[in-house]
C-alpha cells in the first residue's frame, strides 16, 4: 500500500502509518525539462529558447507547455526570453507568501557611494557564472547590510539583484505567520520551496532585526511558534543547496539572532556618506528629476549636507524643487536648495545614542583601514567619518 503527500504538511492516521511510503516530488530535473521544451517546441516548429533549465525551473510541465504555447502565438518565436521570464512570474505571483521585487531601473549607477560594497558584488559577480562555477567559486550563502537609517541599504541590495543578473524575492516573516496551529511552519517551508524552485536567486529580509526577532521570548508570547520559524529558516540557510544569496538588511544587531549574524558570509556597514558620497547622490537625484548637475555648486552644497544621509538630502532636493516652483524660478534654485540643506534636521543628531552604540558595536581598526565587527561600504577615511567613529 502507497500513499504519496504533495505540500509541505503530511497527515497520516497513526492506524495506517506502517502501510504507506511517503513519496516527496522535488519537481523537475533539468534534463527533463529540457526534454519538455524540446518536444513543445518540436510540434510547434521553432527553435527552443536558450538556457531553458534557467528559464522554467520550478515550473510544471503544464506551465512550461502553457508558457511557449501562449509566447509563440503571440510572437512566433523565442529569440526574445522576456516574455517567457514575464510568465514565469505571473506564475510566481500566485502566491502571497513571498514577492517578487523588480529591479528593472535599479543598479549601481543609481546608488551613491558606498565603493567598497560596490567591488565586492562585482568581483563576487563571477560565482554565478557557468565559468565561475567551473573554476570552482561558489556563490555566497548571504550578505548582511547594516546601517543608519537612510543610507541606501535596501536600495544597494536591490542593486545587487540587477548586477547579479538574478530575481529579487522578498522574504517578509509576517507574511507567514497564522493563527491556525502549525501553520505558521507549514508556510515558511512552502516559502523555502518556493525560493528554491526561483533559484539561483537573491532573498531579500529587509529590517531582518525586527522579522527575525522575538526568539527569546517566543515560549510566552506565541507558544513557541517565531521560535520554530526562525530555527527552520536558520537551518534552510544552512543546509540548503539551492543558489539562493539571502541579503538581510538591519538598523540595529541588538535583536538579530546571532546564529544569522555569523551565518553570512560578508557583513557590510553603511555609514554617513562623506563629502565625496553626498556630490554623487546629488547627481544622482539632481538628474532623476531633469535637472543638470553641472548648473550646480556642488562642493560648497556638499559641505551644507554635512551629516545628512542619502535620504534626507532626496528629501531636500524634493522640498527645493516645490518651493522654486512656488517661487515662479525656471528651474530648481541653488539658493532655495542650499537652505533646505542647512535647516533640514539630522537623523544622526535625532537618533545619536542609538548611531554611537552601533560604531562602537562596528569598531574601527586603523591598520586594516575598515571595521572589526563589519566591513566599512566607503573608505571611512572622511574627516567627517573620523570624527563619529572617535
Amino acid at each position: 500500500k502507497v500513499l504519496i503527500c504533495v505540500g509541505s504538511r503530511k497527515f497520516i492516521p497513526e492506524k495506517l502509518a506502517r502501510y504507506t511510503e511517503v513519496v516527496y516530488d522535488n519537481g523537475l530535473s533539468s534534463d527533463q525539462i529540457l526534454k519538455i521544451v524540446v518536444d513543445t517546441c518540436t510540434n510547434l516548429r521553432v527553435e527552443p529558447p536558450e538556457n531553458p533549465e534557467k528559464l522554467f525551473r520550478g515550473l510544471t510541465s503544464f506551465e512550461i507547455r502553457s508558457a511557449l504555447i501562449q509566447t509563440f502565438k503571440r510572437h512566433r518565436s523565442f529569440t526574445d526570453p522576456r516574455p517567457l521570464t514575464a510568465y514565469r512570474l505571473r506564475q510566481f505571483r500566485k502566491t502571497d507568501l513571498v514577492q517578487h521585487v523588480d529591479v528593472a531601473d535599479t543598479n549601481f549607477e543609481t546608488v551613491g557611494g558606498a565603493d567598497r560594497f560596490k567591488q565586492w558584488v562585482r568581483r563576487t559577480k563571477a560565482a554565478w557564472t557557468d565559468e565561475g562555477r567551473a573554476f570552482g567559486l561558489e556563490p555566497p550563502k548571504g550578505f548582511l547590510t547594516v546601517g543608519i537609517w537612510g543610507t541606501g541599504k535596501s536600495l544597494s541590495v536591490k542593486a545587487v539583484g540587477s548586477e547579479w543578473g538574478l530575481p529579487v524575492i522578498q522574504f517578509d516573516i509576517g507574511r507567514m505567520r497564522s493563527s491556525a496551529l502549525g501553520e505558521s511552519e507549514a508556510n515558511v517551508n512552502r516559502a523555502l520551496k518556493i525560493v528554491e524552485s526561483m533559484a539561483p536567486c537573491l532573498v531579500w529580509i529587509d529590517e531582518a532585526e525586527k522579522s527575525l526577532s522575538g526568539g527569546q521570548s517566543s515560549a510566552y508570547t506565541d507558544a513557541g511558534t517565531t521560535s520554530r520559524i526562525i530555527a527552520t529558516f536558520s537551518t534552510w540557510l544552512q543546509e540548503t543547496k539551492a543558489q539562493a544569496c539571502v541579503a538581510m538588511t538591519a538598523n540595529s544587531l541588538a535583536t538579530l539572532p546571532v546564529e544569522f549574524i555569523n551565518r553570512m558570509d560578508e557583513r557590510w556597514f553603511f555609514d554617513l556618506p562623506s563629502q565625496d558620497d553626498r556630490i554623487d547622490i546629488m547627481k544622482i537625484h539632481l538628474a532623476k528629476r531633469g535637472q543638470a548637475p553641472d548648473r550646480f555648486d556642488l562642493a560648497s552644497l556638499s559641505k551644507k549636507a554635512t551629516d545628512l544621509v542619502g535620504r534626507e538630502i532626496e528629501q531636500c532636493i524634493k522640498a527645493a524643487m516645490a518651493e522654486s516652483f512656488n517661487q515662479r524660478k525656471s528651474t530648481l534654485d541653488e539658493a532655495i536648495f542650499a537652505n533646505e540643506l542647512t535647516r533640514k534636521p539630522r537623523i544622526v543628531r535625532t537618533m545619536g545614542d542609538e548611531i554611537k552604540h552601533m560604531l562602537d558595536w562596528i569598531g574601527y581598526d586603523e591598520k586594516l583601514d575598515d571595521g572589526v565587527r563589519a566591513r566599512f561600504a566607503s573608505d571611512p577615511k572622511g574627516q567627517d567619518r573620523k570624527m563619529i567613529i572617535s
